[in-house]
């Protein structure tokens, strides 16, 4: 759990601003760390930047599985029509591959620069014995509807993928799963579910007070279960009390509110993550939804917390891969990519593929 101990207190305001790219680079990680910028944001909002291998140890010990930090679960390969592929050079024991935009921050704070902005994440898998890796995309990402489906806003959920192949068993350690009749029903063998993380989402119930609580607010992760397809049948909270010790989970209900964030890399320092909060606080109204769906900010609908002139549309969507090996303090990291795609997000939906046998070519700027 990050304490106020970790934190480092990166402020800036969190602007959907025109993306800019990078050229392919693939970094050996350090832990040196950013350079802790001290640009005063009016509005409170208030990236981290946290320690890449205290992220993992968080996604770990939510799924009681210590070995996770190093070892993500399942093939990788999500229910889809595109094949997304990447590189980089030399032997790892763990690659993942997230779908990002890039956003550049420089005129905040240059110390910030150009964050990898993370809008869906899984394991990757390697093609034989090469350098090139690859995950299926089914094109769309996952959005929560606070007023429910039909009305109100969408917010992104940042999502990472750390089980494809979840079946639900007595003695896993999600009881708010493997007791829930949808869950049971779809979660099998033959159609195994996915388990996915949205961490570091504030929280708060109408019935607790939180004055004691350094955020205001509980610091909790959100953990969703999509079946075959890709659809969400299952939600839960996994929660932190004010001292940031593990607190139990709790179902999401009407009238409890949420802060979201997302996740941010930067290519510089593969060592460490981002948070990026994005949004304020909002109260869940009955019939809330995680949808998995392609909406465009600024077109479909328009978000208060966005610029007015945002077209998402426009925005290129990349692929980053991120390897590491070894454990705890002795974990190295890299970045490979990010790689263009070949498609921007308005015609994600509409795009054929990149064959595989083409040369893989970095983002231009």
């Amino acid at each position: 759990m990050l304490t106020p101990a970790h934190r480092r207190n990166l402020l800036l305001t969190v602007l959907f601003v025109a993306a800019y790219t990078l050229p392919q680079l693939a970094f050996a990680g350090s832990l040196s760390g950013p350079q802790n910028p001290t640009y005063h944001n009016p509005a409170g909002v208030a990236p981290i930047a946290l320690s890449a291998e205290m992220f993992r140890e968080r996604m770990a010990r939510i799924a009681n599985d210590p070995g996770l930090a190093s070892r993500r679960v399942g093939e990788g390969v999500a229910t889809g029509t595109l094949n997304l592929f990447g590189e980089i050079a030399g032997t790892w024991e763990n690659v993942d591959a997230y779908l990002v935009y890039t956003q550049d921050f420089t005129a905040l704070s240059p110390a910030f620069g150009r964050l990898q902005v993370l809008l869906r994440g899984y394991k990757a898998e390697r093609e034989g014995a090469s350098n090139r890796y690859h995950i299926g995309w089914d094109r769309r990402i996952y959005w929560l509807k606070f007023a429910g489906a039909g009305a109100g806003v969408p917010h992104l959920l940042g999502a990472l993928e750390f089980d494809s192949t979840y079946v639900p068993e007595a003695s896993d350690p999600y009881p708010e799963f493997n007791a829930n009749p949808a869950v049971l029903a779809q979660c099998t063998a033959l159609n195994p579910c996915a388990l996915n993380w949205s961490p570091f989402v504030l929280y708060r119930d109408p019935n607790t007070d939180y004055s004691s609580y350094p955020e205001g607010a509980a610091e909790s992760d959100l953990l969703f279960v999509s079946n075959s397809v890709g659809d969400v049948i299952a939600v839960s909270l996994d929660l932190y009390n004010a001292q940031g010790a593990a607190a139990g989970r709790t179902p999401l209900r009407q009238g409890d509110a949420l802060k979201l964030s997302t996740i941010g890399y930067k290519l510089t320092e593969p060592g460490f993550v981002y948070v990026i909060s994005y949004m304020n606080f909002e109260t869940l109204a009955s019939g809330f939804v995680v949808e998995r769906q392609h909406y465009i900010p600024g077109t479909d609908f328009i978000d208060p917390n966005l610029p007015p002139d945002l077209n998402a549309g426009t925005r290129t969507i990349k692929l980053l891969l991120e390897a590491t090996n070894g454990t705890g303090a002795n974990t190295v990291f890299a970045f490979g990519g990010p790689f263009d795609l070949g498609f921007n997000w308005a015609s994600a939906p509409d795009f054929l593929f990149r064959g595989n046998m083409e040369s893989l070519t970095s983002s231009p700027n």
